[in-house]
């Protein structure tokens, strides 16, 4: 009789060993699959786990919230307003198991192209494109006065904005600011339109200089032989001692500095030297060109109201672009290098607003 007992106890040990191996009270706690990799925009994902059972879920960082169903740990991710990206660590566990999940999210990525901040449009109408590319969705934004002639079209997936200008009826110059925000990032595009005609008459000039916002200070265009010129009878940028007139020129329906141009000579006092003075532009970067090609541009624009004129890069150098212009000394007959002796007068950021 303790024979067949034993027997019976054997068989019941088995039973439940085998019981225990088909459903083990803790199983192995394994990610199955993880679907937490966020763009700026932010969003829902998951984690899907071996078993569910007992589990627990925590984030260490509040943007990033989860919660537990069955055997899926659900992830939600507040929109990144920050250009670095982020990570949160979720921990996942049970009584006796614990694996922490990375969660990983991009910065706001909104890219554009200086040179393409500013468009003189016809008077007949017409459209233009820039390219604009964002990670998250973007807010454009017409002043209210301009909405009766100017539109826009957004393409996400290509990554352009286009504008559209209906014809003006009275054709005088005009111009809006249009703003274009993601996560607190702002680009002001100058769209608007004017003509060679409508430059005649007194302008107000401001910008800077060494840092120091000047004017305003008058301004008055002259055409002569060798294309549109300032007056210099003004004295623009108080280089009425000087006498030196900026040279301009309006060709294909843009105004711009012409640049890399002789506009006279002067003594450097320092080096007992006779210089040549010559127009150059200021690159972001702090450098300087005088390569003709490379153009310091008027965008139609609005300044406290007034139609204007806002100078800014017309030629696309990459990840650089042109913010002014400067009288730039040279020792030698032509620009180089090695005979630059500085600058006579510098000026970022030029806006024109007509006065009358």
């Amino acid at each position: 009789m303790k024979k067949i007992q034993n027997i019976l106890l054997l068989a019941l040990c088995v039973f439940i060993a085998s019981c225990n191996d088909d459903n083990p009270v803790n199983p192995e706690l394994k990610v199955l699959a993880a679907n937490v990799y966020f763009t700026a925009a932010g969003g829902t994902g998951s984690v899907q786990l071996s078993h569910g059972n007992e589990i627990k879920a925590v984030s260490d960082k509040e943007w990033c919230m989860v919660h537990v169903d069955q055997n899926v740990v659900k992830v939600q991710v507040a929109a990144n307003d920050g250009l670095e990206g982020r990570t949160a660590g979720v921990s996942i566990t049970t009584t006796t198991e614990k694996v922490i999940v990375p969660v990983s999210q991009e910065g706001c990525i909104l890219t554009y192209k200086p040179c393409e901040l500013g468009h003189n449009l016809p008077y007949e109408g017409g459209s233009t494109t820039v390219e604009l590319r964002s990670n998250k969705p973007y807010e454009v934004s017409i002043p209210e006065e301009a909405q009766t002639w100017l539109s826009y079209r957004a393409d996400l997936d290509n990554g352009t904005l286009t504008f559209i200008a209906l014809p003006s009826e009275d054709q005088k110059p005009r111009a809006a600011i249009v703003k274009v925000i993601a996560a607190g990032k702002e680009i002001s595009y100058h769209i608007g339109s004017y003509s060679e005609k409508d430059l005649t008459g007194m302008w107000g000039a401001v910008y800077e200089k060494d840092g120091t916002l000047e004017g305003p200070a008058l301004w008055r265009f002259k055409k002569n032989g060798e294309g549109l010129y300032t007056d210099n009878t003004t004295g623009p940028f108080g280089l009425s001692e000087q006498k030196i007139p900026v040279p301009m020129e309006f060709k294909d329906g843009q105004l711009y500095i012409a640049n890399g141009v002789k506009v006279g000579d002067a003594f450097n006092e320092t080096t007992q030297k006779t210089v040549s003075l010559w127009t150059t532009v200021l690159k972001h970067d702090g450098g300087i060109s005088w390569d003709p090609k490379i153009q310091y541009v008027a965008y139609p624009s609005i300044f406290n109201g007034k139609f204007a004129l806002a100078f800014g890069s017309h030629t696309d150098l990459g990840y650089d672009y042109i913010d002014g212009f400067a009288f730039w000394t040279f020792e030698s007959k032509t620009p180089s290098s090695q005979s630059s002796t500085g600058y006579l007068e510098s000026f970022n950021n030029l806006i024109l607003y007509k006065i009358r």
